[in-house]
């Protein structure tokens, strides 16, 4: 919150709305005292959390900020800037730090789309390559973009929903590799605590099962349209996801309980878009095959990596 304040953008151009599902007396007061909008709410989606902040929101564009990210001081200033250019949706490099704070990298592309045509040409390269969806607090969007049906029904992964959204109505879409965004790997990322790998691996197959749904949602929403192959990569690679766990619970849905080989087939048909992450291609399609011993010693291997990386 301090840091959506503490900004280069003069304060009477911005407002701050915290949507949290807790009440604190110290919190609150200080929200209160900043002049910041303080909402409490039960929903636990993200969709339903961000949907209730668009509905008192004033301004015309939105920039999410998760609880666990931080606006870098100059962020609200050049998204001021890009939104009085004309575009439609932003969005912005990132600084990736640890738990310590210890910087680990920065990432960032450049890509400007412009129109119909060239949104359908790129999508699928660009949603492949994460260039302009991944993590929500690099997005800032235009509110008439975001469509609220989609929003409300939006449980985990919003970033893709708002990216979706801006496909079908945005005019101009941006990334800009300048880092405006603390993105913060920690411990919580994985889903539970450092010293629980079982934890972990109880909470991703909730978060993957929870990202199906999302994503089929999406996909019935979107089907005959030309974005529907997009939606379908984020489907078919969370459904590899699923049945890549060492733990696979049978399912009653046959959306997420059945591999079908027409899904293997298109899964490959994505093949020629991998050209640059042929290697993570290899990793998702291979793993659902491997016997459960090796499903196992291969979801460890990630997080002892991933706890690595988080503590620096």
């Amino acid at each position: 919150m301090r840091s959506a304040l503490n900004q280069t953008l003069p304060r009477d151009l911005y407002e701050v709305i915290v949507v949290k599902n807790f009440r604190d007396e110290a919190i609150d007061r200080e929200l209160q005292e900043r002049g910041v909008v303080n909402l409490y709410s039960n929903d636990v989606t993200v969709g339903g959390t961000v949907h209730e902040a668009l509905e008192v929101a004033r301004g015309d564009v939105v920039s999410l900020l998760d609880d666990d990210d931080e606006f870098l001081p100059e962020k609200l200033e050049r998204v001021y800037a890009a939104f009085r250019t004309g575009i439609d949706y932003y969005h912005n490099g990132r600084v990736v730090v640890n738990e310590a704070g210890k910087v680990l990298r920065k990432e960032g592309h450049r890509a400007l789309i412009k129109g119909d045509e060239e949104k359908v040409r790129y999508a699928l390269q660009i949603a492949i390559a994460q260039l302009m969806h991944f993590n929500n607090s690099s997005i800032s969007v235009r509110k008439s973009v975001l469509k609220k049906d989609w929003v409300k029904n939006c449980d985990l992964p919003f970033d893709v929903f708002a990216f979706t959204a801006a496909l079908f109505s945005a005019r101009v879409m941006v990334d800009d590799p300048i880092p405006l965004t603390l993105f913060r790997v920690h411990s919580q990322h994985l889903g539970a605590d450092l010293n629980s790998f079982d934890g972990n691996l109880a909470a991703e197959l909730r978060a993957t099962l929870r990202r199906v749904s999302d994503f089929a949602y999406l996909l019935s929403v979107v089907r005959g349209t030309p974005y529907e192959r997009v939606v379908k990569y984020f489907y078919l690679d969370q459904k590899l996801a699923f049945w890549g766990l060492p733990e696979r619970p049978q399912l009653g849905s046959p959306g997420v309980g059945v591999l079908s080989a027409g899904d293997v087939i298109e899964w490959a048909s994505f093949l020629p878009y991998f050209q640059h992450h042929l290697r993570f291609f290899i990793f998702r399609s291979l793993t659902p095959a491997l016997p459960k011993a090796a499903r196992r010693a291969v979801a460890k291997f990630t997080f002892d990596l991933e706890v690595r990386q988080a503590l620096g």
